[in-house]
């Protein structure tokens, strides 16, 4: 191990069986949780080169702490990661936007869906923030955003979380689709994911999604759970082709390697039964062999760890924050 990173294992109890999405962490005071809940979110558009995107805060907007939130897909919209708003506190903001052509952010004219675009967004969303350095948390395909963006503006990003997140590493990343598809196709075999997907519903492919939750979930045959999210089918083709360019490969496989460069503070979280496997959680870890690295492997959660075990990753994501 290099001699200027170090790594440390999160350890962590689930207590009991039943769980609350969008349960406030224990840090907070009932007074600061009331307060915190009567304040409005903000929402805003912003320009972005030329594409208008749809970005919500909740929180001081003076707060000491930024946090900047990247979904997954692609092609969900920041509702997915709406039970992350209870990180919010007196002294934190948390900030959230729909990735171009997802949600109610525009499709760009140009059809121009590639990494460095994608990367200019998030650069817009921190001016509009108002900060000169945040915390960013990506959320799955949204992880290989942040651990992108982190790796080209190392100076701009205090601390990194990386939540069930994609690696910046498109070997690895492939390894873990097909894990995924692996389990796919043993739960079709057992009737649990249909056979044949359901088509989409106009643009929307929130019917497939819904009809492959259980791919994602540690128990797949446990109650879908409540999850809010819009999903822009062409989209989400569009954002995948893109970063499967020559060029965008190239790129990625640069910024693998800056990774490295980065010296900050970096939280790693996976579910133990993530069905892209914990080698997701491995080289993103590797990857990172300049920060200062937390990973907490979540028990009982699969690829949904903050809405299948909220009580454990938003206390922990909440102390980490603190802590950093």
């Amino acid at each position: 191990m290099d001699a200027g990173r170090w790594c440390r294992v999160l350890v962590t109890c689930i207590v009991g069986a039943t769980v609350t999405v969008g349960c406030s962490s224990p840090s907070r005071t009932a007074a600061d949780r009331t307060t915190i809940a009567d304040a409005a979110p903000t929402v805003a558009f912003i320009d972005a080169g030329g594409v208008r995107l749809r970005v919500r805060s909740v929180g001081p907007r003076d707060a000491k702490q930024t946090v900047l939130l990247i979904h997954g897909g692609p092609g969900l919209s920041l509702e997915s990661l709406a039970n992350l708003d209870a990180l919010q506190g007196t002294d934190r903001r948390i900030v959230s936007y729909d990735q171009r052509g997802a949600g109610e952010s525009d499709k760009p004219s140009d059809g121009d869906f590639g990494l460095d675009a994608q990367l200019r967004d998030i650069e817009a969303v921190r001016i509009w923030a108002g900060v000169n350095a945040l915390d960013l948390l990506g959320q799955s395909w949204g992880g290989l955003f942040a651990a992108a963006y982190t790796a080209q503006n190392p100076d701009t990003v205090h601390g990194l979380i990386l939540l069930d997140a994609a690696p910046l590493d498109w070997s690895a990343f492939l390894s873990g689709q097909q894990s995924f598809t692996d389990r796919e196709t043993r739960l079709r075999a057992a009737g649990i994911v249909p056979a044949t997907l359901p088509p989409d519903d106009a643009d929307s492919c929130l019917p497939s999604l819904m009809a492959r939750i259980p791919v994602y979930l540690a128990s797949p045959t446990d109650p879908s759970p409540e999850f809010h999210t819009t999903c822009s089918a062409s989209t989400a083709r569009a954002t995948y082709a893109a970063i499967q360019t020559p060029a965008a490969q190239a790129e990625l496989t640069r910024l693998a390697g800056a990774l490295g460069h980065y010296h900050g503070h970096a939280l790693v979280i996976m579910g133990s039964e993530d069905p892209f496997g914990l080698g997701w959680l491995e080289r993103s870890v590797q990857l990172l062999d300049g920060a200062n690295v937390d990973q907490l492997v979540v028990p009982g959660a699969g690829h949904l760890s903050s809405i299948e075990r909220p009580t454990v990753v938003l206390p922990a994501i909440d102390r980490w924050l603190d802590a950093s």
